[in-house]
């Protein structure tokens, strides 16, 4: 029987010898699913992405409602796409307000618009706008409704992420809402 060294110190000619621990450095592969890296995240941590697509969506929208409006002057004056494009402003600005969590407006928010607390209506309200946004055609009509359809695809695809993390998360109900887990601390007397 002939003397073979183990496979981790064998080092070959074309190799170099300091690097020889590359393999042992290398970060264990992670083989879960996006569902199961979905439920393993904290609720805060998915929240705040629902929040930040949520407010990166609203401003793609605003511009969309503004540049379908500001449009329309270079053509003939299309009511129905002007109409189109203020609704879709308004309500990436409602979007956009209810994300920011303005303090002050809570409480008429709260009132007025209480479907945007259920993450089940707010994402019913997110497909709402993205067919909204796909009427955007613009004044000229040369733009063929293109900024329309790309802010609406976004929109689709924001509320289809919204609904996959709201189902797949456990933090969430099955009607929308979040459920709160409080802990206690026991407080001990000093003295």
């Amino acid at each position: 029987m002939a003397y073979q060294p183990p496979p981790s110190q064998s080092v070959s000619a074309f190799e170099d010898p300091q690097n020889n621990n590359n393999q042992q450095n290398l970060q264990p592969i992670d083989n879960r699913s996006r569902c199961q890296k979905i439920k393993d995240l904290d609720t805060k941590t998915v929240i705040s992405y629902l929040r930040y697509a949520n407010l990166c969506n609203a401003m793609c929208i605003i511009t969309a409602g503004i540049v379908t409006v500001a449009t329309l002057g270079s053509g003939s004056l299309n009511l129905t796409s002007m109409f189109i494009g203020l609704y879709i402003a308004i309500f990436g600005c409602m979007l956009f307000c209810f994300e920011c969590r303005l303090a002050r407006m809570e409480v008429d928010v709260r009132r007025n618009f209480g479907f945007l607390y259920s993450y089940t209506g707010r994402t019913l309200f997110i497909v709402f706008i993205a067919t909204i946004c796909f009427g955007a055609t613009g004044g000229s009509g040369d733009s063929n409704g293109m900024l329309g359809i790309v802010c609406g695809t976004i929109t689709f695809i924001n509320a289809f992420f919204n609904c996959f993390v709201i189902y797949q998360h456990p933090a969430f109900t099955r009607e929308g809402g979040i459920i709160v887990v409080r802990i206690q601390e026991r407080c001990t007397p000093v003295g």
